[in-house]
C-alpha cells in the first residue's frame, strides 16, 4: 500500500513539474517521493525473498532509508527559506551519501558466499556474528545506517518544525488574507504523526524486518500507519504551491515603491488614518506593499509600525478592522446576508470570514447575528 502510494504521488508531481516547470520544492517533493518509492520496493522484494535481487534491492533499501527524511527536510527549506547553498543541502544529505557508498561498496567487496551468508544469517534472521569477516563487516555498517537513521529523526523534525511556523510569521506580517499562502495547521499534526510512525520505524529498524516476515498482522499494521501518512503529506504538500520565492517576488515589488526616512508619529498616524479612515481594509488581498504605497513610505518602517510597535502582525491588524466592519454591517443591516457581509468586509472567502470572526468575537458570525436580531 504505501508502495503504490508513493507511486501515485511521484507520478502526478512528475506531471505537475513537466507542465509547470522545475520548481525547486517541487523537486525535492518529487525526489522524496521517488525514494520513498524505492524504499518500500525494496522491502517488497526482500518480503518476496527475491533472492536474486536482494542485495541491489538492500543497497538502494539502505539508501533510501537515509534519504527520506533529509529529503523531506529539503523540500521544507526550498519552501519556506532561501537562504540555503549548495553546501547547506550537501551537509545535510551527508549521512546519506556515506551510508549509500559504504554499503555499495562492501556488496562489491563480498563474494558471491558472503553475500549470501549476510543475507540469509543478518538480514532474515538478524545474526551480526557470522564466519566472514567481509558480512561481519556489512553487518556492522548496516549497524550503524540504523543508528543513523534514529538520530536524524529528531533534530529534522524539530527544525522543519520551526521553519513551517517561522514562514507562517512571514506570511501573517505580509498578507491580509493568508488562504493558500501558510503551510496548513494539519501539517503540524501530521508532523507529530511523523514522529509517531518514525518511531515505530526506528524500532523496526533496531528489531529488524526478518520480524515481520512471517506476520501478516505485524506487517498490515505499519504499512497501514505509513499509508495513511505518506498519502496526507502528499494530498498537503501537492496544494501547497505558495512558497519563499511568492514572498521574495512581493518583497522586491515594495522595495521598488518609495523609499524615504519617516517620521515615526507621522507614519503610525497617516496607517490609521489610510486604514480606519480611507478605509484599506476593505481592499480583497491585501498586502502590506499596498499600505506602503499609501502612505509613501518604505516597508520596513511600515512592517515595524504595525508588527512591533503594535505587536500584531499585518494579517491580524488587517482582519481586527474587518470584523469590526463585519459586526456593524450585521448589526445595521439585519436583512443581509453573511456571505455579503463577508464580501462587503474584504475578506475572500467565507471560510477565512467566519474562522476570524470566531477568533476576534469568540462566536460565529451566525450567533452573533441571532444575538443581534433577539
Amino acid at each position: 500500500m504505501p508502495l503504490f502510494v508513493c507511486f501515485f504521488w511521484s507520478l502526478l508531481i512528475a506531471t505537475d513539474l513537466i507542465r509547470n516547470g522545475l520548481k525547486r520544492h517541487r523537486m525535492y517533493l518529487f525526489v522524496f517521493f521517488v525514494a520513498a518509492t524505492i524504499l518500500y520496493l525494496g522491502h517488497a522484494v526482500f518480503f518476496s525473498r527475491s533472492l536474486e535481487w536482494i542485495s541491489l534491492s538492500d543497497w538502494l533499501y539502505s539508501t533510501c532509508n537515509l534519504a527520506v527524511y533529509p529529503l523531506w527536510f529539503l523540500y521544507v527549506c526550498t519552501l519556506t527559506e532561501n537562504r540555503h547553498t549548495a553546501a547547506d543541502q550537501l551537509i545535510v544529505m551527508l549521512p546519506t551519501i556515506i551510508g549509500c557508498v559504504a554499503v555499495g561498496v562492501q556488496y562489491l567487496i563480498m563474494s558471491p558466499a558472503d553475500t549470501a551468508l549476510f543475507v540469509e544469517q543478518y538480514l532474515y534472521n538478524n545474526v551480526s556474528n557470522m564466519p566472514s569477516e567481509a558480512a561481519n563487516i556489512q553487518a556492522h555498517i548496516h549497524n550503524a545506517c540504523k543508528v543513523t537513521f534514529g538520530i536524524q529523526i529528531i533534530p529534522i523534525l524539530y527544525f522543519g518544525y520551526r521553519k513551517i511556523n517561522r514562514f507562517n510569521q512571514q506570511v501573517n506580517s505580509i498578507y491580509a488574507d493568508t488562504e493558500n499562502k501558510v503551510v496548513p495547521v494539519a501539517m503540524h499534526y501530521l508532523l507529530i504523526l511523523f514522529l509517531v510512525t518514525s518511531a515505530m520505524s526506528f524500532i523496526a529498524n533496531v528489531l529488524g524486518r526478518y520480524r515481520f516476515d512471517n506476520s501478516v498482522l505485524l506487517l498490515a499494521i505499519p504499512s497501514l500507519l505509513f499509508t495513511l501518512l505518506l498519502f496526507f503529506i502528499g494530498y498537503i504538500c501537492y496544494f501547497q504551491t505558495f512558497t519563499i520565492d511568492d514572498i521574495k517576488s512581493d518583497d522586491l515589488e515594495a522595495d521598488e515603491l518609495i523609499d524615504k526616512p519617516t517620521n515615526s508619529s507621522e507614519l503610525r498616524a497617516r496607517i490609521e488614518q489610510v486604514m480606519t479612515d480611507e478605509k484599506l481594509y476593505l481592499q480583497p488581498n491585501l498586502k502590506l506593499h499596498d499600505l506602503v504605497r499609501y502612505v509613501q513610505s518604505n516597508r520596513n518602517y511600515v512592517y515595524n509600525a504595525i508588527n512591533k510597535e503594535k505587536g500584531i502582525s499585518f494579517n491580524e491588524y488587517v482582519n481586527r478592522l474587518r470584523i469590526d466592519h463585519a459586526t456593524r454591517l450585521i448589526e445595521q443591516h439585519k436583512d443581509m446576508s453573511l456571505a455579503e457581509v463577508a464580501e462587503k468586509s474584504g475578506f475572500t472567502s467565507i471560510a477565512s470570514f467566519y474562522r476570524n470572526f470566531k477568533q476576534f468575537k469568540g462566536k460565529s458570525p451566525k450567533e452573533y447575528s441571532e444575538g443581534v436580531n433577539l
